[in-house]
């Protein structure tokens, strides 16, 4: 029997692999930990994922759930990469979208990638939506 491992040439971290019951999994290198924030004060960053050195966030869900509080027009959010953790300045756009009140909006099955060095944060302009992000660290 040959031990065999197949890894991707793009410095990822993506394997795929034979189980011992001869099952071919590929898949991400890591499980997703999730990060929640009450986005909870207008126009005001709040953080999800603080960058480590050599590594890439990658996303794979983001669940946004707006408050009864918002105000009659939408509350328009935005996920970004910036360059400190309380920053508003985007440096990486990764989504903005508008949600009304009492509603949620789910995004899974993502492999957004956040750009190396940049921490990974949030900001609405209606309090209050709160916000779930899940994602893994791969090599950058």
């Amino acid at each position: 029997m040959i031990d065999t491992q197949l890894k991707d040439g793009r410095g990822a971290g993506t394997y795929a692999r034979i189980t011992n019951r001869g099952e071919l999994v590929v898949g991400p290198p890591a499980h997703s930990t999730p990060a929640s924030q009450t986005m909870d004060s207008d126009n005001t960053a709040v953080n999800f994922f603080k960058p480590k050195p050599g590594k890439q966030l990658i996303i794979t869900s983001i669940v946004l759930v707006a408050d009864r509080q918002i105000g009659v027009n939408d509350a328009t959010v935005q996920i970004y990469g910036a360059t400190e953790d309380n920053s508003t300045t985007v440096t990486q756009a990764i989504l903005n979208v508008d949600i009304a009140k009492n509603s949620s909006l789910a995004l899974t099955g993502l492999d957004w990638e956040v750009n190396e060095g940049l921490f990974l944060n949030g900001v609405s302009d209606d309090s209050i939506v709160g916000a779930t992000v899940a994602g893994y660290y791969a090599n950058a």
